[in-house]
């Protein structure tokens, strides 16, 4: 019989089988090889690999260092639940996991894999700090350069044709934060070049803690969307610029920089009032919510609109940033202490259901009577969270074939307790989702507003309202569907 050593040392050592080649041979991922190439200077040792599978899933696998050893670990970039090692990736998608069954199936994948029953993807992801960071530094200082170089924004014609007005382009708002690139023909060293189209770019800026710097840009024209070779896309933000000398009257969250402006111009009074707006770019990763999170800390605007698309995966992106942020005041954080501080983990548990996950720290339960009998009695805060989605079953209208809404499975522990909530994987219930986070874990404050436009996204609503495009009622659902 092994040791007890010797059993953790095997199961460490499981942590360091090939993520990538597991996933993309057993559970029917493939690499997202566009992405992967945005956010690596080398797709041979790339740092980050992004796949994703057909149900809607998208992984990002890396490596990290544990005591000397190389494991790999993943995230679901739309289930924050789903996390880990090759380990966690197995239990996630097996109810009847246990570790000899895990290690089992490891085992299978070596084989297969030296017998030639599979194929490896190629691709490895070695962990070298100091090159790592001399890559990332080197390559920051190409895209910065490019940008410096390229002209002003001047020619307005593609803002202008998805509505956008030139008063707004011309406005303190688009300053320094949109440029032109001309491209030429046939080439540069000849005597007249001429301009065959001009695009429009938008920066991105990440934030060491102290300054902000540039880290990619992304270029726009008509059926045109490239991101700038080694452009770190998911460690920044589109941000507008604002008036520095008065305060923030609007943060606005939005998927990219066009709907930003859109809803602005649409909504916002921005000659009176002091509106920042920001854009994720089309995702939404954790070190892009740290930086809305620095914004509210800092600007404290007096509201924050989460203006995502209306689509299910725009409001997946506002359940995300409300479980992450934190507000500044006070007196909420001593009236709501316990929900204020809940981890809310929110995605996607399969292509067809949502999930949320609010966890409640609390004190060890008292021996004499259960654990559920004591959080419930003596923990309010957990009551609250089920008996608001009960009610919420009891109000809404069905979206789907089950008899409520909402799914609520409670667990009881004895220093953190859970509920979670599943549900079919609609706008409608990820809106009620995002009103319950707004109600429970901030109170509904007043100063977090969820706006959605009338179609998919804000800059459809704009050039609807221009007369640019009419959309039918049959088209506008389409647009909303799943």
């Amino acid at each position: 019989m092994k040791s007890k050593e010797e059993l953790y040392q095997e199961i460490e050592e499981l942590k360091e089988v090939n993520l990538v080649d597991f996933v993309c041979c057993t559970a029917g991922f493939y690499i997202d090889e566009e992405k992967t190439k945005k956010e690596n200077r080398n797709m041979n040792s790339p740092k980050y690999v992004f796949v994703e599978n057909e149900v809607g899933d998208k992984l990002l696998i890396s490596r990290i260092n544990n005591d000397g050893k190389q494991q790999f670990v993943y995230k679901n970039l739309y289930n924050d639940v789903d996390k880990g090692n090759i380990l966690s990736f197995i239990k996630y998608r097996d109810p009847n996991y246990s570790i000899p069954t895990a290690k089992k199936k490891i085992q299978n994948f070596k084989n297969n894999i030296q017998k030639g029953y599979y194929k490896t993807t190629g691709i490895r992801i070695e962990l070298n700090t100091e090159d790592l960071k001399n890559s990332t530094e080197s390559s920051l200082v190409i895209i910065q350069r490019k940008y410096q170089v390229l002209p002003d924004f001047k020619h307005t014609e593609y803002l202008r044709s998805r509505g956008l007005s030139e008063e707004i382009l011309s406005s303190h708002l688009c300053q320094n934060r949109i440029k032109n690139e001309y491209i030429y023909y046939p080439k540069l060293t000849s005597k007249k070049p001429g301009i065959k189209y001009i695009n429009t770019v938008f920066p991105i800026y990440g934030s060491d803690g102290n300054k902000t710097f540039l880290c990619g840009f992304v270029r726009k024209n008509e059926g045109l969307k490239l991101t700038e070779e080694y452009s770190k896309q998911s460690i920044g933000v589109w941000a507008s610029d604002y008036k520095r000398n008065e305060k923030v009257t609007h943060l606005v969250l939005c998927e990219n920089p066009i709907d930003a402006l859109s809803y602005c111009q649409l909504n916002i009074n921005y000659k009176k009032d002091n509106p920042l707006l920001a854009a994720s770019n089309g995702e939404l990763t954790k070190t892009q919510m740290e930086l809305y999170q620095e914004m509210v800390l800092r600007l404290r605007p007096d509201t924050i609109v989460l203006a995502n698309d209306n689509n299910s995966r725009g409001q997946l992106f506002n359940a995300k940033i409300l479980s992450s942020l934190k507000l500044d005041e006070k007196n909420f954080q001593n009236v709501n202490n316990l929900l204020a501080k809940a981890e809310i983990l929110v995605g996607y548990k399969d292509k067809f259901t949502g999930e949320i996950c609010w966890k409640i720290g609390h004190d060890k339960n008292d021996n004499s009577i259960s654990k559920e009998d004591f959080i419930l009695k003596h923990i309010p805060q957990f009551q609250k969270i089920v008996q608001h989605y009960e009610n919420a079953n009891k109000d809404l209208f069905l979206v789907n074939d089950e008899k409520y809404p909402f799914k609520i499975e409670k667990v009881f522990q004895d220093f953190q307790s859970e509920i979670k909530i599943s549900f079919y994987n609609s706008n409608v219930n990820w809106v009620e989702i995002n009103k319950s986070i707004i109600e429970l874990k901030f109170d509904s404050s007043e100063r977090l507003k969820i706006e959605l436009s009338k179609n998919s996204d804000w800059n459809e609503d704009l050039k609807q309202a221009e007369g640019i495009i009419k959309i039918s009622t049959e088209e506008k659902q389409e647009g909303l569907k799943v």
